[in-house]
């Protein structure tokens, strides 16, 4: 046997060899790398140029709601894209979207990243994470920023968002917007007779009785203290001091308990409301329509309290009660 011969075969056996000990290689690395994916909580779903899931880890299967056990690579890629949402993700190849599976208190909020195989460009690879705890999380976190913590109404920060914008949406379509500015009278001496624990009964008794009375698209503000802010979209001044007067009564008529058994009382309350609508003109903005608001506040309080005032412009500052 020639010398080339041998040193072919050897040649040969040496490649061989190579193969050999890069698929082990291979494959050992996506076993550590199915064992990371889950680690992290990732599902992993690769979809080869056929159609058919070549590898769908357990996180995978559990978060799909497919299943401990893989089905074969056909029905398994027909569920997968049975689920809403990731059968046009996978058709785009890249890409993310937010899904949810589930029912009820089952039911979980998955984010879901697309990617083309880099062999042939015709396959996909699917990497889902569960973000439920993340998502309520974040919920959680953007109603704290925009609520009162006592009253659950909305805090002075969002009610200028929300009016901010619903302003500029009233003037360009020629609309008519409706502000209110409300203030209990003389709350001070509910914190003194009753005590603060009664004065904040008081508040958030005064916050359902205005959402009981108001529309969804209303929108309800503690503005500082025992002051607070309606915004009334669509409304003219008179539907405006209409429907500050409804909340006047229904307030002066709030019955919020205090103390326990023969020493309960009621702590009785009324308010004082401005009130101020228009069509919002090119440079008229939220504060203005505050500041106004404001000016026939002090209007109902200066005549006596527990009453509504809207203002004016012919009486500048003035209002008609």
């Amino acid at each position: 046997m020639s010398f080339a011969i041998v040193g072919y075969i050897a040649l040969g056996l040496a490649l061989i060899l190579l193969a050999w000990r890069r698929s082990v290689d291979i494959v050992g690395l996506g076993d550590s790398r199915d064992r990371a994916l889950e680690a992290l909580g990732a599902g992993l779903v690769v979809i080869d140029a056929r159609g058919r899931a070549t590898t769908c880890n357990a996180e995978a299967r559990t978060l799909l709601g497919l299943g401990p056990d893989p089905s074969s690579p056909f029905l398994e890629i027909a569920a997968i894209r049975a689920v809403p949402g990731l059968a046009s993700l996978l058709v785009a190849g890249e890409g993310g979207t937010e899904i949810e599976v589930g029912e009820g208190s089952a039911r979980r909020k998955i984010e879901a990243r697309a990617f083309v195989s880099r062999r042939g460009g015709r396959g996909r690879v699917l990497v889902l994470r569960d973000v439920t705890q993340s998502a309520a999380l974040l919920e959680e976190l953007t109603a704290l920023a925009s609520q009162d913590a006592l009253t659950g109404a909305y805090n002075r920060r969002h009610f200028d968002e929300l009016g901010g914008r619903d302003i500029e949406l009233a003037r360009r379509s020629l609309s008519e917007i409706g502000v209110l500015m409300l203030d209990i009278d003389f709350f001070k001496r509910v914190n003194d007779d009753f005590g603060h624990a009664a004065g904040d009964a008081v508040l958030k008794d005064l916050c359902a009785t205005c959402k009981d009375a108001l529309r969804s698209s209303d929108v309800l503000a503690r503005y500082g203290g025992e002051e607070f802010a309606v915004l009334l979209p669509g409304s003219g001044p008179e539907e405006s001091e209409m429907v500050a007067d409804r909340l006047r009564e229904r307030i002066s008529k709030m019955a919020t308990p205090y103390g326990e058994g023969e020493c309960g009382r009621v702590v009785p309350v009324t308010v004082s409301i401005g009130a101020y609508a228009a069509v919002p003109e090119p440079g008229q903005d939220l504060a203005l329509f505050l500041r106004r608001a404001d000016e026939a506040l002090y209007r109902a309080k200066a005549l006596g309290r527990n009453r509504v005032c809207g203002w004016e412009p012919i009486k500048q500052g003035g209002g008609s009660c």
